[in-house]
């Protein structure tokens, strides 16, 4: 399932409601920021929302690498880099996490399977 884009959303509720187009774009906007400011913290992989889609977490190893070639770096660039590391750090323990979670349903499934066969003989 692909996310629906926001001003779809906005556009299809404020006609449906009989609202203006700002009000319903300002909810939107805060309920997509607080997604957002979830995924960031990179306490969960992704976030479904029924009907609307699922957000997912993505790594900025190539944004890093490339400002790390740059010969002359700014205090500032540099702050960058360590905020990113440290972010990338957080996205691969729970990629590391996320693959596990998807390790234990394959065993589910393979269970479940198992137990279906055996139940049908």
């Amino acid at each position: 399932m692909n996310p629906i884009k926001r001003k779809s959303i906005v556009e299809l509720t404020a006609t449906d409601l009989n609202l203006p187009v700002d009000m319903i774009d300002d909810i939107v906007s805060h309920y997509y920021l607080t997604l957002q400011r979830k995924l960031s913290s990179a306490d969960h992989p992704y976030i479904a929302v029924p009907r609307l889609g699922t957000f997912v977490v993505k790594k900025h190893q190539n944004f890093v690498n490339k400002i790390e070639k740059d010969e002359h770096i700014t205090v500032h660039t540099y702050e960058l880099i360590i905020k990113k590391r440290a972010e990338i750090q957080r996205l691969t323990k729970l990629q590391e996490r996320m693959e596990q979670e998807q390790e234990r349903r394959e065993e589910v499934k393979l269970k479940k399977q198992i137990y279906k066969d055996g139940k049908s003989n």
